[in-house]
């Protein structure tokens, strides 16, 4: 228990240590480096962020009303379609098949 406590404090110790060091030298390389423009300083306007409340709208006026659209499709033209849309991937799963041999 005591060696556990001590071994404890020591490594709090040391990281304690480690974490106060610090570099007063820039690192290794950038000595001859040159700022190519001037540093600015960065605004940011919270204000501006605020979505206008005036702009706002209901959710019940963004649904399209009941029966705008009347979209009459005929199940044959449902099942040709079906069929041609087959029968294209089918040709292309064959020419894969025959590509990867």
């Amino acid at each position: 228990m005591k060696t556990s406590v001590i071994v404890v404090i020591l490594l709090l110790m040391g990281l304690s240590v480690a974490y106060a060091q610090t570099t007063a030298a820039p690192p290794a390389g950038f000595e001859n480096v040159r700022v190519s423009r001037q540093q600015q300083e960065l605004e940011i306007q919270i204000k501006a962020m605020i979505p206008d409340l005036s702009a706002f709208q209901l959710k019940t006026d963004t649904y399209g009303k009941p029966g705008k659209y009347n979209f009459t499709i005929n199940l044959g033209v449902i099942h040709d379609e079906s069929n041609r849309l087959l029968s294209n991937w089918q040709e292309e799963i064959n020419k894969w098949l025959e590509e990867s041999k």
